[in-house]
């Protein structure tokens, strides 16, 4: 199903097209370079003027086509185009939505294809004014030529594009005024100059066989000029931002359809009417000389830069239209969720208009031949062809939706649509068939790829990757996992082997750095362990700073982990910067730090450290036994040789014969590394506001709990073991950003249950920040530190690790503290 339209008060994308905004995006997305580049190619195809008959049925097909486009779109307005059709209309079907999941998948490729071609003509426009451009890109030893300089044209477009959708549609409406001043340019002069006798048929212009067959030759020059009118239905793409829809979609469609259509037959005729089709079949700037032969070659170099203009009105269109298609499809749940990130403030899709201006930048080093032909190819089968069987379907299984248009002369433009592409498909080179056939292969993969995705993501992750979890789909889930796990891990092991070797290198901080970290994916009691470590040091008297990656950081640049430190810690400094080298050397030059605690540092092995502290989690100690994604593991076990101290965490909710357990394959490990054991008692109950409640009132109390963490049943054990009587238990993901539905959500179970208290840990009430829940009290649980065993282990290794600070400015000495002094909570 796909979500409510948007509206200005939703925290999507914004309306704000009217009728004349999305007739001139349509515009500058069909009147691009397309013509200009595409004359020659055109014209060869056919070996003649008698191309334009082409024109001429395209034109009607384009025609038939639109009046689909239209129906649809008035019908089903919203954000995605034919995406948002095909959903509609076929992803009802449980088995339907593998259409449009193939559509946004051979999108990727035949929409930045298109796209590519414009900046591949460009480029080749560019070598008019600068005829030594290849060369002088070669002098200066500049990689890829001229595909690299249309490259970087397309990613220099993409950041342009990256703003609020109001000044992108004036952007569209200067841009499309520039282009068309550059069409009316060709027209007016062509026809001023007009010479008839030029327009002289090849002998063999309609024979149906030899060496170049009319029908052959029609197919191909066909697909050129479908080429040249694609982008009549870039307003479909944008309905969520369009006003009135329902009216302002049909009429831009029409009117665009039109318009072009009379300009591009003008345009071509203007043009064969001054150079004769026998040069203008092996020109490379076909317009530049059509200018250089009427006023010269420096009015002929002028006239180029307006025909880069019209390159940039229409990729310009173009890019901002088709970044809409991925977005929509994800964030209706039909494609990978990535693709529905939004810009916090401009509101325009991040990823998917990142990805179509790489994907762009990429096909700019193909040829153009085979870029132009593959981009209408590739779509004609699950974009043209679905979409005009779809509106059949709509029209008779769907008296639900209402038609605000309807197509004239029902069925008829549709059945000829419907043949033409047909016609075009069957008649294509077989290499742009292949690559089509190619496309639609390779996305039945991906969309079983992402169906295996969104199976397992139906199963709770404990149950799945533990084993508890029964039945076949459910083990496929784990097979798919574990196929994904054995490359993970040879990604670990090869990155591993780079730091053993010596070929990356190793950055040491001008003060002693103590890294704590798991072999799992959190979990393990890090936080209040850190807590723990930071304290002993400064009851020395040494100046501590925390630096983290800050993982799951909000707006503010700290996450849950940050602030429940500050509030365990609130004399310790805590520095967030996924480049942790650069933390450490602001923790000692600028903050004056004496040592470092790297919290999730691990893995991290570019900051050497002076002690390497793991922790391990009694209750799952080895992440199920697999590496991610099959298990938690971020490495194997035997990584554990690198640590000089292994903690084991929460032994006391375990029996001692699995803590002796884990102590035995700690040492099968090779590792001789000393080990100590610690538990995280619950201390109190606190709430938002900083007051505190014993723990004693939750003994015999009706709880609603949840949590966001890596171990959700140790939270759950702690509240059962204060004799709470859990009546909801809900769990989200490790440093989950709670929504305002989330909340809401919260709320109404709360309303609906007969507790007396709602329960959460401290990293979630830090983001939640409120006193109550549902009109019932809302407290975290605040846990200590006890070392069980191993103490004066632990002790021996955080002295050692102050070895290195000079005693002066130091409030007392380092050895100060005994082993006995050691706090155990």
């Amino acid at each position: 199903m796909n979500p409510p339209p948007l509206t200005d008060s939703t925290p999507g994308l914004h309306r704000g097209l009217g009728v004349v905004q999305a007739t001139a995006l349509n515009i500058a997305n069909m009147v691009g370079i397309g013509p200009f580049i595409t004359i020659p190619g055109f014209l060869a195809a056919m070996h003649g003027p008698q191309a334009l008959i082409a024109w001429v049925i395209a034109a009607v097909l384009v025609v038939c086509d639109g009046l689909v486009w239209s129906e649809l779109g008035a019908a089903l307005p919203g954000s995605g185009g034919s995406y948002h059709f095909l959903s509609e209309i076929y992803g009802r079907v449980r088995f339907g939505r593998i259409i449009p999941f193939l559509f946004i998948w051979q999108f990727l490729v035949s929409g930045t294809l298109e796209l590519a071609s414009g900046y591949i003509g460009a480029v080749k426009y560019l070598e008019y004014p600068f005829p030594r451009l290849e060369e002088t890109l070669s002098d200066w030893h500049f990689p890829g030529g001229v595909r690299s300089l249309a490259a970087a044209g397309a990613l220099m477009v993409t950041l342009l594009l990256c703003r609020h959708i109001r000044s992108l549609g004036w952007l569209g409406i200067i841009f499309c005024g520039g282009a068309m001043v550059t069409l009316l340019t060709v027209i007016i002069a062509g026809y001023a100059h007009f010479n008839r006798s030029l327009l002289t048929l090849p002998d063999d212009a309609f024979r149906l066989d030899g060496e170049r067959p009319f029908f052959g030759g029609l197919g191909a020059a066909m697909a050129i000029a479908i080429y040249d009118y694609l982008g009549y239905y870039n307003v479909c793409h944008l309905g969520d931002e369009v006003v009135k829809p329902g009216r302002t979609i049909p009429r831009a469609v029409m009117f665009s359809v039109a318009i072009v259509a009379v300009l591009y037959l003008s345009m071509n005729l203007a043009i064969i009417g001054v150079v004769p089709w026998q040069d203008a079949m092996r020109s490379n700037f076909i317009a530049s000389e059509f200018m250089e032969i009427l006023y010269g070659r420096r009015t002929a170099e002028i006239f180029t830069w307006l025909i880069l203009w019209t390159v940039v009105a229409s990729v310009f269109a173009m890019t901002l239209g088709y970044s809409r298609i991925p977005y929509a499809a994800a964030r209706a749940g039909g494609f990978f969720r990535v693709f529905a990130i939004v810009h916090p403030v401009h509101r325009y899709p991040v990823v998917s208009l990142a990805a179509l201006g790489l994907l762009t930048a990429s096909f700019c080093f193909v040829a153009l031949d085979v870029v132009i032909n593959a981009a209408v190819i590739v779509r004609i089968l699950v974009q043209f062809i679905a979409q005009i069987v779809g509106l059949h379907i709509l029209r008779t299984t769907r008296p639900d939706v209402r038609l605000p248009f309807r197509m004239w002369l029902y069925p008829l433009p549709s059945l000829v649509a419907l043949f033409g592409w047909i016609f075009v498909f069957v008649m294509a080179d077989w290499r742009i068939l292949s690559i089509a056939l190619g496309v639609l292969a390779s996305g039945c993969a991906a969309y079983g790829a992402w169906s295996a995705c969104t199976v397992i993501a139906r199963f709770p992750l404990v149950e799945l990757l533990s084993g508890r979890e029964r039945g076949v789909l459910a083990a496929l889930a784990r097979m798919a996992l574990h196929f994904a796990a054995v490359f993970y891990g040879l990604g670990v092991r090869i990155r591993n082997a780079a730091y053993d070797l010596n070929w990356v290198r190793l950055h040491h901080a001008a003060i002693p750095v103590v890294s704590l970290g798991n072999l799992t994916t959190g979990g393990t009691g890090k936080t209040p362990f850190a807590a723990f470590v930071a304290r002993c040091f400064r009851d020395r008297g040494i100046r501590v700073c925390f630096i983290s990656r800050g993982y799951g950081a909000g707006a503010d640049g700290t996450n849950d982990e940050a602030q429940v430190l500050e509030q365990l810690c609130p004399d310790v400094p805590h520095l967030q910067n996924r480049d942790r080298v650069a933390a450490a050397r602001i923790a000692h030059e600028e903050l004056d730090s004496q040592l470092i605690v790297l919290d999730d540092g691990f893995q991290h092995r570019r900051l050497a450290r002076d002690l390497d502290i793991v922790l391990v989690d009694a209750t799952n100690p080895w992440g199920f036994g697999h590496l991610l994604p099959r298990g938690l593991l971020r490495e194997p076990v035997s990584a554990l040789r690198r640590a000089e101290l292994v903690v084991i965490t929460r032994v006391d909710q375990t029996s001692r014969e699995n803590v002796n357990a884990i102590r035995r394959e700690i040492a099968r490990t090779g590792s001789q590394r000393e080990i100590a054991e610690v538990c995280f008692p619950p201390l109190r109950l606190i709430a938002a506001s900083g007051c505190t409640h014993p723990l004693e009132v939750l003994s015999g109390a009706s709880v609603a709990a949840f949590c966001g963490i890596g171990n959700p049943l140790a939270f759950r054990a702690s509240l059962e073991g204060q004799g709470g009587l859990i009546r909801s238990f809900r769990t989200y993901p490790d440093h989950h950003r709670y929504t305002r539905s989330d909340i809401e959500d919260l709320e109404r179970q709360c309303r609906e249950l007969s507790i007396d208290v709602v329960v959460c840990t401290q990293k979630d009430l830090v983001k939640i920040g409120s006193e109550s829940l549902g009109g019932r009290p809302l407290w975290a649980v605040e846990i200590g530190t006890c070392v069980v065993a191993g103490a004066e282990i632990l002790q021996a290794r955080l002295d050692a690790a102050c070895r290195f600070i000079p005693l002066a400015g130091m409030e007392k000495p380092a050895s100060a503290a005994a082993p006995q002094d050691l706090p155990h909570a």
